[in-house]
């Protein structure tokens, strides 16, 4: 299961067993906002949050980018198969968000995320 907290600390998010995403206030231990189902495949093991908190990122066989706090599926970026990096070991956003990594082991893939993120919020 993936953890982070958001940056003022007030929320914790987390995936629970790959196919969901929640968000727990940290001042009561009560659910905030909307729990996150994916429609198909899972959620991940790996996430992080935007530097802004606007986003969720997650990686498993795919990197989904999630809004936030309301949650909502943006879209998804797809691993090339030449890319011979499998399953998402690790995920890594640039501070300006301009810049997304996966990583496994041994390979580092990177997308521009600014157009991704512009083109989605349209």
């Amino acid at each position: 299961d993936a953890v982070t907290f958001t940056r003022d600390g007030g929320q914790l998010i987390l995936i629970e067993n790959e196919n969901r995403i929640r968000a727990w206030n940290t001042k009561n231990w009560e659910p905030a906002g909307k729990t996150v189902l994916p429609g198909t495949g899972k959620a991940g093991r790996h996430m992080l949050l935007s530097p802004d908190g606007n986003y969720i990122v997650t990686g498993g066989e795919q990197i989904r980018i999630w809004k936030y706090p309301e949650p909502e599926l943006l879209f998804e970026l797809q691993i090339p198969e030449r890319s011979k990096l499998g399953r998402v070991s690790g995920l890594g956003l640039s501070a300006d968000m301009t810049k997304l990594y996966a990583i496994n082991y041994n390979y580092i893939l990177s997308w521009d995320m600014k157009w991704e993120l512009e083109a989605a919020e349209e």
